[in-house]
């Protein structure tokens, strides 16, 4: 196990490492994690990352051989994340919707433990929101009507059981495939603002992606699919 000065210095390489993969320098990234890996190979964050990029990159083995080394030496929401999709890719929705119920109870226990949600972070969402419904084309919100858009801090563990990614910033919720999962919901659009600040990193970041995440979704609303909210301008 690494000491705690080579556990600081690691975490600085690894957030190096991130900010340059962010940047697209993956050559100097690289560099950045081989100098990591020659402190520490087994570091879980540090087979986590190895772990997204191998995925990234098409290598559904190598990730999930990097995800589950990870978990092995520490229960993080993100490797279990990254082996969630290696498994939704390969058809085993059991050991998919396992691990993408541990990210939603791991990713909630750090908004308690970390107080990284407040009510006036809430609010201020809230106001966005209503700001990107007024600014709507008249023909797309007569097209809506009165499809309500609701805040919630993370997915219902029904619909990530069900096959919903439990880091999903948005949902149009409505129609028999969700009837089964949570009877009696309405039809509604859903914004998972945990989700969306734990995916920004500033204000400016945050109010672009609630307007693309409304957008989107009410691209959906309008029966659109994935193609049909791009051609619109909606995605």
């Amino acid at each position: 196990m690494a000491s705690l000065h080579d556990q600081r210095v690691l975490a600085l390489l690894l957030e190096e490492a991130h900010d340059l993969l962010d940047e697209d320098d993956v050559e100097r990234a690289e560099a950045t994690l081989r100098e990591a890996e020659s402190i520490d190979a087994g570091y879980p964050p540090l087979r986590t990352l190895r772990a997204q990029m191998a995925f990234d990159a098409g290598a559904l083995d190598d990730a999930l051989t990097h995800a589950l080394a990870a978990l092995e030496g520490e229960d993080l929401a993100d490797a279990h994340h990254v082996a969630a999709r290696v498994y939704e890719a390969r058809g085993d929705a059991e050991s998919r919707a396992r691990h993408d119920l541990e990210v939603l109870r791991l990713d909630a226990a750090s908004d308690l433990r970390f107080g990284a949600v407040t009510r006036e972070d809430v609010d201020a969402l809230e106001a966005l929101a209503a700001q990107v419904l007024q600014s709507l084309p008249t023909d797309v919100a007569e097209a809506v009507g009165s499809i309500p858009v609701m805040l919630e801090a993370r997915p219902h563990p029904g619909i990530v059981e069900d096959g919903f990614d439990p880091r999903a910033v948005g949902l149009f919720e409505g129609g028999p495939s969700f009837s089964d999962v949570i009877p009696d919901r309405p039809v509604r659009i859903v914004v998972f603002y945990a989700n969306l600040l734990a995916t920004c990193r500033d204000e400016a970041e945050v109010e672009e992606q609630l307007r693309i995440t409304i957008l989107h979704e009410i691209g959906h609303a309008l029966g659109l699919d994935e193609d049909g909210v791009d051609a619109l301008g909606l995605g």
